[in-house]
């Protein structure tokens, strides 16, 4: 049973190793090179870096400005590694296979008529190498979608039923790819997503159970099961953003305690280090980039500087745009935020948690050295209940909707985070 927990027993040890590489944050001159506020952004490997219409091939040390004729390109989105979608002014689908550099013409896609050229592309995601997908608007009363799985050589249109998500030339496109899913920050509304599922083949829609949220402001999952998003309030009380956690694939979600969290990204594992979240923080004058080891529960404010996107190759590379000296530039990031578990400005002591009695019945106790919250957790990761706990105080639960197994109890605060495990008996 414990087999399917060992990746959090796993990441639990590795947050006590620190890493011996630092994170660094290199500026790149970008006062020639203008770069929008909210650009593209793809970093495909330590040698090539893409930022608007911005090309470079020596990780962001000299900048190639490509066809100025081209309007933008079209989200995150590499085809294969070394092709690009993008829209140019007259809505003419172009493609490169050698980074950018020179573009063709593409009225049709492997002879076939895609349908695309007189009409506005709302949104196009490459999710891998093979699979890639085209949102379209269309005048047949829902959105065109057409999907490759061959790297673009062929496009396949699905047939038209009741997917009308999107609107006409949103400005705004908040999405992750996780697998084979993708979660897409719904443009009409701002407060639902949508899902596309099995690499863009099946569609649905997920609703949120908040009645105060007003505008995703960005969303991220680390697997298939947990991810984080942000959002604004429509109260004008509210002058922070507010973040909630999922931990089975969005079904619901949670409230977390972390205040004035905006974009956020998930950086990938390697080997030698463990995922991460990141976020900027806050609003001018208070900004910075703030990361989570914990799947959300606890942040670490990394530096003060004003991001407006981050894009990670793994854990320990990646790049950032960031607003300064009143124009944009390009940042990069190497290295590994080491110190989180360590860093005795962080995490000084773990407090003493003990929870009794273990195997319990209806009731458990849960006395720790310091102020903090308790989540109660089923085998499949499922919250069943949440709650705060007083520092040196017996703090009861009630167990009594709980069924006869094994329950993990999960207790955290500013600068701690553990889980326990408890077994109920009948």
């Amino acid at each position: 049973m414990l087999k399917k927990y060992f990746p959090i027993i796993a990441l639990l040890f590795l947050l006590n190793i620190p890493s011996k590489a630092q994170w660094q944050i290199t500026l790149l001159d970008t006062a020639k090179y203008q770069i929008p506020t909210n650009p593209t952004l793809m970093f495909y490997s330590k040698q090539y870096m893409w930022a608007a219409s911005k090309l470079s091939t020596d990780t962001g040390k000299t900048l190639l400005v490509l066809n100025s004729g081209f309007d933008f390109v079209l989200n995150d989105s590499v085809l294969m590694g070394q092709g690009y979608l993008i829209k140019y002014k007259k809505q003419l689908w172009q493609k490169s296979v050698d980074y950018g550099k020179t573009w063709d013409v593409q009225y049709f896609i492997n002879g076939q008529d895609t349908g695309l050229i007189n009409k506005s592309t709302d949104f196009y995601n490459a999710l891998n190498q093979k699979y890639a997908y085209i949102v379209a608007d269309t005048s047949k009363g829902c959105h065109e979608i057409w999907r490759t799985e061959d790297g673009g050589n062929n496009w396949n249109r699905l047939p038209c039923n009741a997917i009308n998500f999107f609107i006409r030339n949103a400005s705004v496109w908040r999405y992750c790819n996780i697998g084979s899913m993708s979660y897409i920050v719904n443009p009409k509304t701002l407060n639902s997503l949508v899902v596309a599922k099995d690499n863009g083949k099946i569609w649905d829609s997920i609703h949120i159970d908040n009645n105060k949220m007003q505008a995703i402001q960005g969303i991220a999952f680390s697997d298939t099961l947990n991810g984080l998003l942000t959002y604004t309030s429509k109260y004008a009380a509210d002058t922070a953003s507010f973040l909630m956690r999922t931990n089975n694939g969005g079904k619901t979600w949670q409230a977390m305690n972390e205040l004035g969290l905006y974009t956020i990204f998930y950086a990938k594992a390697t080997k030698k280090n463990p995922g991460y979240y990141i976020s900027q923080y806050g609003a001018y004058p208070e900004v910075g980039a703030k990361v989570s080891f914990d799947n959300g529960y606890t942040w670490k404010r990394l530096d003060s500087l004003l991001h407006t996107k981050f894009y990670f190759s793994d854990a320990e590379n990646g790049i950032s745009t960031i607003y300064k000296d009143t124009f944009t530039q390009l940042a990069v990031f190497t290295g590994f935020p080491a110190g989180f578990a360590s860093n005795a400005e962080t995490v000084k002591t773990k407090p003493s948690i003990r929870i009794y009695p273990n195997p319990a019945n209806d009731i458990i106790h849960i006395e720790s050295g310091e102020n903090g919250n308790y989540e109660i957790l089923n085998i499949s990761g499922q919250v069943l209940a949440t709650g705060n706990m007083l520092a040196n105080n017996p703090n009861p639960i009630s167990l009594k909707e709980c069924k006869q197994g094994l329950y993990f109890v999960r207790c955290y605060g500013s600068n701690f985070c553990s889980t326990h495990k408890v077994v109920i008996m009948e």
